[in-house]
């Protein structure tokens, strides 16, 4: 990981219309802030808990039973309040905004929504939200990595970052903390910071997200002629890519040690990281990190096989183009496992 002096977090609004509606002077404060909602609860009262030594178990019930929910969101109340009261200095707000990203620092306490502003805002917004909104906002300032006062578009992120909002585990919450190295260092490299030169062979792959590393291996198998009918197992129970053993597959493959495919179908799941190898029935387990285990394939048996097909190598260089290598230090890779 290449930082760690200053964390990013996750922002979600109801809409983008929304989105524009708080990050720009519109809204009835006159200033640019973020806002979250959570019912009628207020800043003083969340502050109180958050910052307190009332254990967490408390106040998830806390918030269920004020929101009348099984699952009110306490983790994205509680990082929205950490965000901006707690070393606001270092901390940015990351928001996807339509086609555009946007970096807001936080620049003042959470404060409930005045009485009058709140009427404006449900008088042209209530109809977005199940129940009557309390917003408590924050105001803040926008920060231009490239320090050229242009926001970046979308797409020209690493596709890693580019794609966070559609992780799950962002999209279903309110506000939560980037804490994956593949964001993380992403994130940095927006910044003008380089990727440390790898050492080993998770140093390389761990800078892919989910997707992208699911696509690696499916692209390991598809150019050494295995047949796969997707790239990716998407949700499909405990199976990320499927090899069909058709007529034109071989039983085993050189180019992938210790995989044999002598089954109708070969399954495989793609992890970065697992503390236990599951029970599940899946053949071959690919993790960047795991336990001794005679179904797990590791960063290395990935890499080798990556670096040894030229079009595979090929993607994963262009995949991390965001992270300032060399040449010198790919050439270096390839040779090192090839």
């Amino acid at each position: 990981m290449i930082g760690e002096e200053r964390s990013f977090y996750f922002l979600k609004f109801p809409s983008a219309a929304i989105s524009e509606y708080w990050t720009s002077p519109k809204n009835p404060t006159g200033k640019a802030c973020v806002a979250v909602y959570f019912g009628d609860t207020n800043a003083s009262e969340i502050r109180g808990r958050v910052f307190s030594k009332i254990p967490r178990s408390e106040n998830v019930s806390w918030l269920n039973l004020k929101l009348n929910s099984n699952h009110a969101g306490w983790n994205g109340l509680e990082a929205f309040f950490t965000a901006c009261e707690q070393i606001p200095e270092n901390n940015l707000f990351v928001v996807f905004h339509q086609e555009e990203v946007l970096f807001l620092k936080p620049v003042s306490k959470i404060e409930d929504l005045s009485e009058d502003a709140r009427n404006e805002y449900i008088k042209r917004w209530g109809g977005g939200h199940h129940s009557p909104p309390w917003p408590k906002i924050c105001y803040v300032d926008e920060v231009f990595p490239r320090g050229d006062n242009k926001r970046y578009v979308r797409w020209e992120l690493p596709f890693v970052l580019a794609t966070s909002n559609a992780n799950q585990s962002f999209n279903r919450g309110t506000c939560r903390r980037y804490t994956q190295v593949f964001h993380l260092n992403a994130l940095w490299s927006l910044f003008g910071k380089t990727v440390s030169s790898p050492k080993e062979a998770k140093d390389v792959l761990h800078n892919l997200g989910p997707i992208e590393l699911e696509t690696l291996l499916f692209l390991n198998l598809h150019h050494r002629g295995h047949f796969c009918p997707a790239n990716r197992g998407s949700t499909i129970p405990d199976v990320d890519i499927v090899v069909e053993n058709r007529a034109t597959a071989l039983i085993e493959d050189h180019g992938l040690d210790q995989v044999k495919f002598d089954k109708v179908a070969t399954t495989f799941q793609v992890k970065h990281d697992v503390d236990s190898i599951p029970d599940n029935g899946v053949d071959y387990v690919v993790a960047l990190r795991g336990p001794s285990h005679p179904k797990l394939r590791d960063a290395r048996w990935l890499m080798k096989a990556t670096a040894t097909n030229e079009k595979c190598f090929r993607w994963v260089r262009n995949a991390l183009w965001w992270t300032g290598w060399s040449s010198q230090t790919w050439e270096a890779i390839q040779s090192d496992y090839a």
